[in-house]
């Protein structure tokens, strides 16, 4: 695993889960050829996954400095997004763009593909 890869981690129990709590348990990073980099979970055991695509500057950006932290912080931001959206998540896979602003403030859009 490079530093790329740990930068974010996505891993432990969520009680306030939509349908109940849930484990996460972190996924291989990927990294896309221009640079973007990919962090998922899989939650418990079902095969359902939920994945962020991020820049490296966005996490450069982010108040958090532990990958665990920032792992935190997208997931509470996935979850602000599913409660206040009429898109719930989906069985399977989620893919959301993690957003992060010059404050630090820290945002998911669903990505349609």
């Amino acid at each position: 695993m490079t530093d790329d890869d740990a930068a974010i981690v996505i891993a432990g129990r969520r009680d306030d889960w939509p349908d109940g709590p849930r484990t996460l348990r972190p996924r291989q990073a990927t990294r896309e050829p221009n640079g973007t980099l990919w962090f998922g979970a899989e939650l418990d055991s079902t095969g359902d996954q939920v994945w962020f695509r991020i820049d490296q500057q966005s996490i450069g950006r982010m108040p958090d400095k532990t990958p665990g932290a920032r792992g935190r912080r997208l997931v509470d931001a996935l979850l602000a997004q599913v409660g206040k959206s009429d898109l719930p998540l989906k069985s399977t896979l989620n893919r959301f763009e993690a957003r992060v602003s010059a404050a630090g403030d820290t945002w998911v859009e669903r990505l349609r593909w």
